[in-house]
């Protein structure tokens, strides 16, 4: 009787202490929870602004706006966007980049410079698609820089810098915002490889169907 009642005892402590165990244990795991899922709408919600393409398409290729490049030195370049005003972003007279109604306008524009520099390189090494969010090496280009004029102030981004593509976290989930449901559902599953670690051609006409 006493030994039976000592283990009811010891039943009902033990029993106190995994309860309150998982209440201690049930914070970390609600705050994870509840982290995981704003990062999920934060993200949800940046892509709704970043993923959609220019509003009136441009009428050249990248190699014509390439073109209109200055060369400050050998293997150094540098191009001048200037804003015409209500999101209109002019490259010279003719090749007009519009952003009306973008969030981050410049921060766009930057990776549509990086992306389409990444694109022949992606292409030739048929590397995965995921290095289309990370820097990679450019060939015979030591810095690349977008001057953005914006009336009396002017700001300058570095595109390429030694010889590599700059794309620090927030311009490389500009390029990836394209692929946000790819992103949201990063997973292996059985049916092989997730979608960012195969090689897939990729070009801007790709890139703007998606």
């Amino acid at each position: 009787m006493l030994l039976a009642l000592c283990n009811g005892i010891s039943l009902i402590i033990q029993a106190v202490l995994i309860y309150k165990q998982q209440i201690h244990l049930s914070i970390p795991i609600f705050t994870f929870i509840l982290f995981c899922v704003s990062f999920l709408m934060a993200f949800w919600t940046f892509s709704r602004y970043t993923n959609c393409y220019f509003r009136t398409p441009l009428s050249c290729r990248f190699r014509e706006v390439f073109s209109k490049k200055e060369e400050l030195s050998d293997g150094n370049y540098q191009i001048i966007l200037v804003h015409k005003g209500k999101g209109i972003w002019m490259l010279g007279d003719e090749i007009a980049f519009d952003l009306r109604g973008y969030l981050f306008p410049k921060m766009y524009l930057c990776s549509y410079f990086v992306r389409n520099f990444h694109y022949p390189v992606m292409n030739k090494k048929k590397l995965p698609l995921k290095c289309l969010f990370e820097p990679l090496k450019i060939e015979k280009i030591r810095s690349f820089n977008i001057v953005f004029v914006d009336g009396k102030k002017k700001k300058t981004a570095a595109i390429i810098k030694k010889g590599k593509t700059v794309v620090p976290f927030f311009r490389g989930l500009t390029i990836q915002s394209r692929f946000y449901a790819e992103t949201l559902l990063y997973t292996e599953t059985v049916f092989g490889k997730h979608v960012f670690r195969k090689y897939i051609y990729m070009d801007e006409d790709i890139y703007n169907r998606r």
